[in-house]
């Protein structure tokens, strides 16, 4: 989880945009998705443990898992 551990690492450090400055850049459209709760309830525990909230870290997953899948092509 690289761009996950280096955002994290730059925001503790004080370093960079926060996620909330970058997102409020960021052109963002709500989308509704189902997720299983035992798979609501595992991203709130990892979240957790990072100190951001769920959403934000099924954020982060998504996009990370989407830049990797486009890097593949």
């Amino acid at each position: 989880m690289q761009l996950e551990e280096a955002f994290l690492e730059r925001l503790k450090a004080g370093e960079g945009l926060t996620l909330k400055q970058v997102l409020a850049r960021a052109k963002l459209r709500p989308v509704t998705i189902r997720l299983a709760n035992r798979d609501i309830e595992t991203a709130r525990k990892l979240a957790a443990r990072k100190g951001i909230g769920y959403q934000t870290y099924i954020k982060m997953l998504l996009h990370e898992a989407l830049h990797r899948e486009s890097n593949r092509r």
